[in-house]
């Protein structure tokens, strides 16, 4: 699979899809075509966060930064959400606008193409798979993962095949 949204400029991709669940996946692309043939093109920025990666951000956000959930219990950490990123200039490279107005075409978009937006707690770049959205929704998501064996990449696969409904 191949899209503008998850490359830069050079062709290099920003995410690897390989960690991402090929459903959501492919709901995700639908869903940024969609938003560029009605004029809005949005930018994937990061999609499979690992779990110490999680820890990390929501440290940051405890002092004060961005809005991150603890290791475990964010749908990053499974590869089924994804954050996205408007971009405010035509000119070459991603210019990132994080003016809610842009973000707005998400929630309708988003259920058309079976997934969710985060708009609807706060977090307007995020789209997600429906049904994950919260810890409790999490919660069996992580079972599988600590209960798994491997490398993260086969750890994801074991919970997309055991504990991910569609």
């Amino acid at each position: 699979m191949t899209s503008p949204y998850f490359q830069f400029a050079n062709g290099t991709y920003r995410v690897n899809l390989d960690y991402a669940h090929p459903e959501f996946l492919t709901r995700l692309m639908d869903l940024l075509a969609d938003a560029a043939s009605q004029g809005q093109e949005f930018y994937v920025t990061e999609l499979y966060r690992s779990i110490s990666r999680s820890d990390a951000l929501y440290q940051a956000y405890l002092k004060g930064g961005p809005r991150a959930a603890p290791g475990g219990v964010s749908a990053h950490n499974y590869g089924i959400a994804a954050d996205v990123c408007a971009d405010a200039s035509p000119d070459p490279g991603l210019q990132p606008s994080w003016d809610p107005k842009r973000y707005a075409l998400l929630a309708t978009l988003c259920p058309k193409h079976r997934l969710a937006w985060g708009g609807r707690f706060g977090d307007s770049p995020h789209i997600g798979l429906p049904g994950y959205e919260s810890g409790k929704d999490l919660a069996l998501l992580y079972q599988q993962y600590m209960r798994a064996q491997g490398d993260d990449l086969a750890r994801l696969k074991y919970v997309w095949q055991t504990a991910i409904t569609l």
